[in-house]
């Protein structure tokens, strides 16, 4: 009967072990994507939440134009400033804070430009429960 009891309780400690493993430490993603028409000197505003060291991932594709990027902390403080985008840009980054979060884009053209962002944020799966 003993070594019934030490497998039994082997093997509630490795369920255990898994089930921690799966909510605290493996990284699970998030997207958050947008499509958008700019016309001529247009801005938009993207505002998304975000929890401080959390991975964070920018990607923004454009079509037919230029945009300029900007990102913002929940107190303000630039982590993009003001970077022109051509095709493509991609920004990773962790969370200085929790907070809301501000993506700035503008078209600083007398033409239309067609842009594509994704927000992917990278969270243990104990933080969507």
């Amino acid at each position: 009967m003993s070594k019934l009891k030490i497998v039994l309780l082997s093997a509630l400690i490795s369920i255990v072990v898994i089930i921690v493993i799966l909510l605290f430490f493996i990284p699970l993603s998030q997207t958050f994507p947008a499509s958008l028409h700019l016309y001529p000197y247009e801005s938009h505003r993207l505002i998304f939440n975000d929890t401080q060291g959390s991975g964070t991932e920018i990607l923004v594709m454009t079509s037919g134009g230029q945009v300029s990027l900007s990102l913002s902390s929940p107190t303000g403080q630039k982590i993009i400033d003001n970077v022109e985008v051509t095709s493509s840009y991609y920004y990773d980054f962790n969370a200085p804070e929790t907070g809301t979060y501000m993506l700035c884009i503008k078209n600083p053209q007398i033409s239309g430009a067609e842009v594509t962002i994704h927000i992917i944020e990278e969270r243990s799966l104990i933080s969507f429960l």
